[in-house]
């Protein structure tokens, strides 16, 4: 009731979901992202804290990997 109150559309909202990148491979990637994305993912975080990275090069590398998997 109150978001209606407030002139809020639960449309406006996108949905967030995230990716682990360490102990998955590229298919399981793209069969996780398929899934969010049909029930209406609108963002999704690639988490590479725990891929054995410290330095910003590396994690830019596993970024860019995840992308080109789910492309």
């Amino acid at each position: 009731e109150l978001w209606a109150e407030a002139g809020k559309d639960w449309g406006d909202f996108g949905i967030q979901a995230q990716a682990q990148f360490a102990g998955a491979t590229p298919e399981k990637w793209l069969t996780h992202y398929q899934r969010w994305q049909a029930i209406g993912a609108t963002h999704m975080a690639i988490a590479t804290h725990n891929a054995a990275e410290t330095g910003v090069d590396g994690h830019l590398e596993r970024i860019e990997s995840y992308m080109e998997a789910v492309s």
